[in-house]
């Protein structure tokens, strides 16, 4: 398999929220791994999410935009706008 990564990435378990508008509730999920570049992000049961979004860490209080790369089943590959 073709690993296209820009940056490597670290193992992780942190806590986050994907925030989507001000409208729409947050969806709870979990960084499994983590670079500068992006993330694998796990989420409890399949949601559809949209191409764009805002990713929150909850413990650094720190948000990014992020944009959907890949989706299998309930984890999304993240790169960082």
């Amino acid at each position: 398999m073709l690993d296209r990564r820009q940056a490597p990435r670290l193992r992780s378990l942190k806590g986050a929220r994907i925030l989507f508008n001000p409208h729409w509730p947050a969806i709870d999920c979990v960084v499994r791994n983590l670079s500068r570049a992006g993330a694998c992000v796990e989420m409890k049961g399949e949601f559809n999410t949209t191409l764009q979004f805002d990713l929150t860490f909850l413990q650094e209080n720190e948000t990014r935009t992020c944009r959907q790369v890949w989706r299998q089943g309930s984890r999304i590959g993240v790169a960082f706008a």
